[in-house]
């Protein structure tokens, strides 16, 4: 129901995308516009994906404007970074690089808010050198945007040097890409929805499935699983802390991904020991008592031996919570995420310390029991003396 308002404001901008094309184009142009958008709304109400909705947006731009292919960059503000989210007719390894938000003519559309063309690419003065698989001749692009805030930025592009970008198509570009904005904004705020649906769900499953159960091997196995869910972690690790020996022990790890698992399988088995050392990931949380956050594995994590063991396995970010007993950390919940590097937000991070307090609580409780287990036990053997 809170995307009615939103998806009405679509509809009621093609009005105003039609008028404003009105200078630039014949009727006919203006009719393929309009479908154009429609086509794209239906992409919104059918599907809901933040990715097949910004594949529609790219295909039906080429389409429109006749060029060769494309690719769509989503805007992370708090990274000031733009990564690659789709592409069109290039080669499909690129998905997923991200630059720096002043990269190119992508980040001079970012940096200005508007539409901007390069019919000589390889003179334009933001140009950036491409693969041989890239030849773009050349590009235009245009900035997704609902008012103020921009989502991302969508080029598209010319291979062959006799065809060039004319002020209607900019016009068409920049009308198209401002509408698609208002309807990205629709689809985030499903999926943001959709989300927290998901993580106050986990949460709930989390505290009920620790809550009832005693077995430490089954809470632990719980809040990896859990943190995977609704963390979107590729591998979560829990290690206990042992200050007595000053050790760490992998006591559970939950994978979404086969390689992990294989590393799982053949180097790092529960019960492994590590020792207590000063700079490495673990130790920094328990000493602060307090959340990790490594973005950059390469910067982030100061032991070399650490560093390298991460680097090895594809690892490109951590966040790591203490799972604290009495004001007494007992061990440590670590996400690690290897497709792409994360810019986690402070909601991330709280909602990583609830799942890892909630089996901290539990734990906490089984030990309680163990230990007036043991001593009913000595005590009854003691009466028996």
């Amino acid at each position: 129901p809170e995307l009615v308002p939103h998806l009405r404001g679509f509809l009621q901008a093609l009005a105003s995308t039609i008028a404003r094309l009105g200078q630039h184009q014949d009727t006919h142009q203006r009719e393929r516009v309009l479908v154009a958008l429609k086509e794209t709304l239906q992409t919104v109400a059918q599907q809901l994906d933040v990715d097949a909705f910004l594949h529609t947006i790219l295909s039906k731009a080429n389409e429109l404007l006749g060029t060769a292919g494309g690719a769509i960059y989503s805007y992370n503000p708090l990274a000031r970074q733009l990564t690659i989210q789709q592409i069109l007719s290039f080669p499909q390894n690129y998905i997923g690089t991200t630059f720096d938000a002043s990269f190119g003519i992508v980040g001079e559309v970012l940096a200005s808010g508007r539409s901007l063309f390069a019919n000589n690419y390889s003179s334009h003065g933001s140009r950036v050198d491409l693969p041989d698989d890239v030849p773009l001749t050349a590009v235009a692009a245009a900035p997704l945007h609902d008012g103020d805030t921009i989502y991302g930025v969508i080029a598209i592009a010319h291979v062959d040097p006799a065809k060039a970008f004319t002020p209607a198509d900019i016009a068409l570009l920049d009308s198209f890409a401002a509408q698609a904005g208002l309807a990205l904004r629709s689809v985030r705020l499903f999926e943001a929805q959709r989300k927290q649906a998901r993580e106050l769900y986990v949460l709930y499953e989390n505290s009920r499935a620790v809550g009832s159960s005693l077995d430490l091997r089954h809470i632990l196995e719980t809040l990896t699983e859990n943190a995977n869910l609704a963390l979107g972690a590729e591998l979560s690790t829990v290690l206990l802390y042992d200050a007595q020996a000053n050790v760490f022990e992998m006591a559970a790890q939950a994978s979404d991904s086969q390689l992990n698992v294989e590393i799982l399988r053949q180097e790092v088995q529960r019960g492994s020991i590590y020792p207590f050392r000063d700079d490495t990931l673990p130790a920094r949380v328990v000493v602060s008592q307090a959340p990790v956050v490594v973005v950059d594995i390469a910067t982030d994590i100061h032991d070399a031996e650490e560093r390298a063991f991460l680097q090895q396995r594809n690892t490109q970010s951590c966040l790591a919570v203490p799972l604290i007993v009495h004001d007494t950390v007992i061990g440590v919940l670590i996400c690690s995420y290897i497709s792409e590097a994360r810019h986690f937000q402070p909601s991330e991070i709280t909602l990583a310390e609830t799942l890892a307090g909630q089996a901290a609580v539990a734990i906490g409780n089984a030990r309680l029991l163990t230990d007036e287990r043991r001593r009913s036990f000595e005590l009854g053997l003691l009466h028996d003396l």
